[in-house]
């Protein structure tokens, strides 16, 4: 299944980046023609943003000033996982997308609708309009905008989908749409707003999550953290009384939470989960796999 997904890959990327196929206004970027950095540069209208396990960028984000219709397709040949910046987009609650190994995705760039799928191996969209009750398919991609419009008040979210993978609603309709298919319930998305939502692979669900903030720990055995994703940033020894020496990561979580650590004085003070995992002013970045039942160290 790899392999196919690799060659599959590799056959959009040979069809993206022939020569003859190159304008003025497209580029082709990875991390070390850009500064060593996974921020994309705004000013082309079609941008090829490639990753590879020797050009590698951990934290990536779209063009900061696009212009209406401006294209991005991300590629990665990568063999680790990266993050997507979610600014701008329909899943922007849930604070980024996942862009995991042998994944493609081609996002535009509208003034009606942001930052929104348009295809590649891992985006996709989903336009429901008929009736007043609609249903998402099943999907294998990572990310997958739903948009609503006609009459439809109520959508049920795919059955099945990746494990982390996204799902945003955009109503378009001007009504309220209740959603279906999530754990603790329906909900409703408030008409004009995006709604985010990630697929737990270990309950079969979908999760409103939202948000990032910082977490100040006061005991060694980190809660269940409320948002998806979580900063804890230590003082100096001498000076931060409350923060533990040592910190092990919640017992739970939903798929996809991310808990980041970081100790800027570099004291070799606080570890994490085990006594060699020293924190730094490398921020040590864990993903929850529900698959797995575990935290899961992501390699920068």
């Amino acid at each position: 299944m790899k392999n196919s997904r690799r060659n599959n890959l590799l056959a959009a990327l040979l069809v993206c980046l022939a020569p003859a196929a190159a304008s003025a206004a497209e580029g082709y970027l990875t991390p070390s023609t850009n500064n060593g950095s996974g921020n994309m540069p705004s000013g082309y209208t079609k941008l090829y943003f490639e990753l590879a396990s020797n050009d590698f960028a951990a934290e990536l984000a779209l063009p900061a000033n696009p212009r209406d219709h401006d294209r991005v397709i991300l590629s990665t040949l990568a063999d680790r996982n990266s993050r997507l910046n979610a600014k701008g987009t329909s899943v922007e609650d849930l604070v980024y997308i996942p862009v995991d190994s042998l994944s493609n995705f081609e996002l535009i760039k509208t003034t009606y609708a942001g930052w929104g799928a348009a295809g590649g191996l891992s985006a996709g969209r989903v336009v429901l309009t008929n009736g007043e009750h609609g249903v998402a398919p099943m999907t294998e991609k990572l990310m997958t905008d739903i948009n609503v419009g006609g009459n439809v008040k109520t959508v049920q979210l795919p059955a099945s989908a990746p494990a982390g993978a996204v799902a945003g609603v955009h109503s378009f309709n001007g009504q309220d749409v209740t959603i279906t298919g999530l754990a603790g319930g329906a909900s409703v998305c408030l008409q004009s707003t995006t709604c985010g939502f990630v697929f737990d692979a270990a309950d079969g669900r979908w999760h409103a999550r939202r948000g990032r903030a910082h977490y100040q720990p006061t005991t060694s055995q980190l809660p269940k953290m409320e948002q998806r994703w979580t900063d804890i940033v230590t003082g100096s020894p001498a000076e931060d009384v409350t923060t533990p020496q040592h910190m092990v990561l919640p017992t739970s979580a939903v798929e996809g939470d991310i808990i980041q650590l970081t100790d800027p004085s570099n004291s070799r003070f606080y570890t994490v989960n085990n006594a060699t995992s020293y924190l730094s002013s490398q921020p040590r970045t864990y993903r929850y796999s529900s698959q797995a039942g575990r935290w899961i160290y992501q390699k920068p």
